[in-house]
């Protein structure tokens, strides 16, 4: 896959995943954050694991009529060579456990618990805190060096945030809806939502390296949903109410297949080739697509200070020095 074309798919994708914000926030009027998180994740995590079984067969260099000529019983040492392929240790199971149960498991209940207080218009334009994160995140743990432009940057960002959030609410009104789960606490889950996920991100990418980022990935989307199980029933015990009509099976299938399934899979592979800070600019194309989501389909909108905020986001965003794309 060329550089280009690996840019490409990543613009889709992020257009996509911005458009998702405004699905996630409909759907969370019939079904729990918990509910939401594991069936997407659990749906993704297995046609990824398909995927992978399909890239094994793809790219073995045996045959089936090797097989044949080879092997007494050849379907059984199909299964048994695909089994070993896409199997983990015990050892990589415990870390996709930590990596995935931090991003996936706690952070999407943290997201749709903040999706589901705010505006999917004002999470999607929090949403390009992410590769902030993952720079500081790189800065703290990584020991990188520290641009002064970097340091405008994250603050210029974190500013507009700021006015984006408050959005020219008084300090009453601001501790009402942190105390009473208002629109200023699902923004605040977000952001914690997003410097978790930044931190899956960091700590993902050498676990791909070493297990392969479709094998990875799916094992790491289903050991997640089946920690967020005990969740859902607990829930579900307690009253939680979860209204299941085709529109939520077709929500469900859009975020498992699509943003989950397909778009974590073409991530991971392309972070194989191609450095972080280079793929974090195309998520900048998640505001734009989830503005519009938010204003055509869920007639949402944000006050003066709150547009303010949002392009000083932008531009805080804009720039942060990300090393230049590689377009050959």
């Amino acid at each position: 896959m060329t550089n280009r074309k690996a840019f490409g798919l990543l613009v889709i994708m992020n257009v996509i995943w911005g458009g998702s914000y405004a699905v996630s926030k409909w759907v969370l009027t019939y079904v729990t954050p918990a509910f939401l998180s594991m069936t997407r994740f659990l749906l993704g995590g297995f046609l990824l694991l398909f995927l992978a079984e399909k890239n094994y067969l793809s790219s073995s260099k045996e045959t089936l009529s090797s097989l044949i000529s080879s092997e007494q019983n050849p379907q059984q040492s199909l299964i048994k060579r695909i089994f070993n392929q896409i199997r983990i240790s015990k050892r990589n199971f415990i870390e996709l456990a930590l990596v995935y149960g931090l991003g996936i498991s706690v952070g999407f209940i943290v997201h749709y618990h903040g999706v589901r207080l705010t505006t999917s218009l004002k999470a999607s334009v929090e949403m390009t805190l992410e590769p902030v994160f993952m720079i500081l995140l790189a800065i703290i743990f990584l020991g990188e060096p520290v641009k002064k432009r970097t340091l405008l940057g994250l603050f210029v960002s974190f500013t507009g945030t700021l006015l984006l959030v408050f959005d020219g609410k008084d300090y009453n009104q601001i501790i009402n809806e942190l105390s009473t789960g208002g629109q200023t606490l699902g923004d605040f889950l977000v952001i914690l939502s997003l410097l978790l996920g930044s931190a899956y991100c960091v700590m993902n990418k050498p676990l791909a390296k070493k297990i392969g980022p479709f094998k990875s990935t799916a094992w790491g989307c289903i050991i997640a949903s089946v920690l967020i199980m005990p969740i859902v029933l607990y829930e579900t015990y307690n009253g939680a109410q979860i209204q299941i009509n085709i529109g939520v099976i077709l929500a469900i299938l859009f975020l498992g297949v699509l943003c989950t399934a397909v778009g974590y899979g073409l991530w991971n592979k392309i972070l194989m080739k191609m450095p972080a800070s280079d793929m974090a600019i195309t998520i900048n194309i998640q505001p734009v697509a989830g503005v519009l989501a938010g204003l055509v389909f869920m007639g949402e909108s944000l006050g003066i200070v709150g547009v303010i905020g949002a392009f000083t986001t932008l531009f805080g965003i804009w720039i942060v020095p990300i090393s230049p794309f590689d377009k050959e």
